[in-house]
């Protein structure tokens, strides 16, 4: 795992290149918060206009928060469900052509929405610890970091959490290297 400092430890690939049509997909993480009292920021993959073209997973103080195409349409209370300082494995899935999105943590779906977005083209970077600008660090661990260019289905959720299935992950960073200033895609 990587621990970062909530100030200047993050990782950015600047020269990300996404699946043409990013419309379905996942992020897949463990991660160990050190505190729930302002926003962290773990994954956030943009391109051009960021605004629009935008995928974010975040925990805020009161919330496990996923924002995609410049719109918030999923959001889980986390007391009781996440604890600061333990790990916790999560997912989020996005289906922007049937506007459906669902938040798994530790292997059980605890949230869906069916809010209409927007499409996500034209990812161009994805940083992990850190938003595309605007602050909130992550303060914390985060590893075993992976996209996927499909949604993860309730039963891959659980097996993916219990260690039982990895599947064809577009992207994965397991953050296993030890030292140095490099991170690399598995």
């Amino acid at each position: 795992s990587i621990k970062f400092d909530g100030t200047t430890d993050y990782v950015k690939d600047t020269s990300y290149t996404a699946p043409s049509q990013l419309t379905t997909g996942s992020f897949a993480y463990w991660f160990k918060a050190d505190a729930l009292d302002a926003e962290y920021d773990a994954i956030d993959m943009f391109g051009s206009p960021s605004s629009t073209h935008r995928v974010m997973s975040a925990v805020t103080a009161t919330n496990l928060a996923f924002f995609i195409a410049g719109s918030n349409p999923l959001n889980v209370a986390h007391s009781g469900i996440i604890t600061a300082g333990q790990w916790h494995h999560r997912i989020d899935t996005w289906d922007t052509t049937g506007d459906i999105f669902k938040m798994y943590i530790d292997g059980v779906l605890k949230g869906t929405s069916t809010t209409a977005t927007g499409d996500n083209t034209n990812i161009s970077q994805l940083n992990v610890g850190i938003d595309k600008g605007n602050g909130y660090e992550w303060k914390g661990d985060l590893k075993d970091i992976r996209v996927y260019d499909s949604a993860i289905t309730d039963a891959q959720a659980d097996l993916l959490y219990k260690g039982q299935w990895n599947g064809s992950p577009y992207t994965w960073w397991k953050f296993n290297e030890g030292t140095g200033a490099t991170a690399t895609d598995s």
